[in-house]
């Protein structure tokens, strides 16, 4: 959201901006109608929502051309989860944590949601269509941690500090 365009999200633990530009895309509903839960820990079936929610404000077609795999460990997910997922899955954003599994109700790790948001970055459009630009390996970054990670991780890590996604 560009400035303070987004209007306060009513949630009452917590009064961040970006929070609110999230509510008011409808990306993030809260954990409650009044609370977002800023500390709380995030699943993969709900960071799948997270994402999924973001493509008709940046242009994504709602499913995309890579077969989606038969997750066997997916049948108690809502439906708006599954949707999610498969949506994801059909973009190549989300692999499964396996051929034949998500894992939905584990949480996400950053790394994890690191590389899902950067894959969803490079098919993701701007206000304008165009592509979001961003650099990978040209800034600098601070993390000493992320050496036991794999290549597309690190990467993804780096891609989301030259964003300014990382808090502090």
């Amino acid at each position: 959201c560009p400035g303070t365009s987004a209007p306060a999200a009513g949630f009452t633990d917590t009064t961040d901006t970006s929070v609110d530009c999230l509510a008011m895309f409808n990306i993030t509903t809260g954990k409650t109608t009044t609370t977002y839960d800023p500390s709380g820990t995030i699943s993969r079936q709900d960071m799948a929502r997270f994402i999924h929610r973001m493509f008709v404000p940046t242009g994504m077609a709602a499913a995309g051309t890579t077969a989606v795999p038969a997750f066997t460990d997916t049948a108690h997910v809502e439906a708006d989860g599954l949707a999610a997922i498969s949506a994801l899955a059909s973009h190549g954003i989300t692999l499964g944590t396996s051929a034949t599994t998500f894992s939905p109700d584990d949480n996400v790790t950053r790394e994890q949601m690191a590389t899902f948001l950067s894959r969803f970055l490079k098919i993701a459009k701007d206000a304008t269509g165009g592509a979001i630009p961003s650099t990978i390996g040209t800034a600098t970054y601070n993390y000493t941690d992320i050496a036991g990670v794999t290549p597309e991780e690190s990467e993804s890590i780096i891609r989301g500090y030259n964003l300014g996604l990382h808090g502090a």
